[in-house]
């Protein structure tokens, strides 16, 4: 059976922009935490609900990221030769929000997270640019699952997905602050990639009225932006929530 050796895997680890200038001598230590996985072609690699233990590097073969929408897959990327995928959160348990199966026989590179933990108790300032990276790679990554759960989108390509992608900016909403505000001009239409609004409409005699509640991969304020009228309603968090715009 296969199996890696250590100049391998530290030459695979290099193809991929996450372990970019990392050390030799860092290398080595990732190395000793990797894993090796045969995975057969068609098989599940994971799915959505499962906790998110590590990480997967495709050494041979190539995936698919996917999620069930309306009973539909949709495509959420796919991943060759020295690619990433499976993000976890970097601080405590956290389950998938997608699956991923393999397209053809694969061999993967694991790395899991607890040995990332361990790693990062010992050496957290030489970690700091992998973990940079990973935050980075997991915000792109909610914000490409909101933008495919969004029936506003249904039906781009994943390549005109990506660059949409490249043309939204993030923006972080507190617990019970206004996302926006009712009769303020619309500049601007958002797609929920984490949380819960709610939006709160003011009658003419000061009554509020609670109209609707959007989760993620919903939109607000697009009605406001495309006919170009204000705001009709009141947008609040409900919890700490992150936009895209």
């Amino acid at each position: 059976m296969y199996h890696p050796s250590p100049n391998e895997l530290i030459a695979l680890l290099r193809q991929n922009i996450l372990f970019a200038e990392t050390s030799p001598d860092l290398l080595a230590v990732i190395t000793k935490g990797i894993r090796y996985m045969p995975v057969e072609q068609d098989s599940l690699i994971f799915q959505v609900g499962e906790e998110a233990t590590g990480l997967y590097l495709i050494a041979d073969g190539s995936a698919q990221i996917f999620i069930e929408h309306h009973d539909q897959r949709v495509i959420l990327a796919h991943a060759g030769k020295g690619h990433l995928f499976g993000e976890f959160l970097l601080s405590g348990n956290s389950p998938r929000s997608t699956n991923a199966i393999a397209l053809s026989n694969c061999k993967l590179l694991f790395w899991p997270i607890d040995a990332f933990s361990d790693l990062l108790t010992k050496q957290p300032d030489a970690l700091e640019p992998i973990t940079s990276r990973l935050v980075k790679r997991l915000s792109w990554n909610q914000t490409m699952l909101a933008l495919r759960l969004c029936d506003f989108f249904t039906g781009l390509s994943e390549e005109i997905a990506r660059e949409l992608i490249n043309h939204l900016s993030l923006k972080s909403i507190p617990a019970n602050a206004l996302l926006m505000k009712q009769h303020e001009s619309a500049d601007a239409m958002y797609i929920v990639v984490n949380g819960q609004f709610q939006i709160i409409k003011t009658t003419d005699d000061s009554r509020a009225q609670i109209v609707g509640l959007i989760g993620r991969g919903e939109t607000i304020g697009e009605m406001g932006l495309i006919c170009s009228e204000p705001r009709t309603a009141d947008a609040k968090a409900l919890r700490d929530s992150i936009v895209a715009c």
